[in-house]
């Protein structure tokens, strides 16, 4: 089974605190149990990267609690749209992530730390530019990544005015 390395409890109460806040949706995709988390946007399984795309382009930070190994993949697919990855430094690869760089990386993956940092970069709005860029920028320079190419080309295909 891959529910013990998505780490639901840590998802389910992560998402709770940040539901709390104003002016702030929380959406999540992918096979996790969450639900029954109030104020959440749930996307459920989204196979088409067109679709995962669209509701990236939405989002402004990518959180990722778990332990999967489809975890690098999904943060290059986050960076890749402008989305800033949040990860505990010990579960990311940091020849992708650059704290501070292109990512913010927790020194646990405790809830406190990770919110913590949230509350950094939501509310530093400079800091975020920066690192959406770099996060960009960081992907295609990665060009030998095919999901992070293709990603790429659709943003340019679609670009939002």
């Amino acid at each position: 089974s891959w529910m013990p390395n998505k780490r639901i409890e840590l998802m389910k109460e992560l998402y709770s605190q940040l539901s709390k806040r104003k002016n702030l949706e929380v959406a999540v995709f992918g096979d996790v149990p969450l639900k029954d988390v109030n104020n959440l946007v749930y996307y459920g399984n989204i196979t088409r990267m067109p679709e995962l795309a669209s509701i990236m382009r939405e989002c402004s930070i990518y959180i990722e609690t778990s332990n999967s190994i489809f975890a690098d993949q999904l943060t290059l697919n986050a960076m890749a749209s402008g989305v800033v990855p949040v990860r505990p430094i010990r579960n990311a690869d940091t020849t992708i992530c650059k704290h501070l760089y292109n990512s913010i990386l927790t020194k646990s993956d405790a809830l406190e730390d990770i919110l913590e940092v949230l509350e950094k970069i939501l509310n530093d709005i400079e800091v975020r530019e920066r690192l959406v860029e770099n996060c960009i920028g960081s992907v295609s320079a990665r060009s030998q990544t095919l999901i992070a190419e293709q990603f790429i080309d659709f943003f340019r295909k679609n670009k939002l005015d």
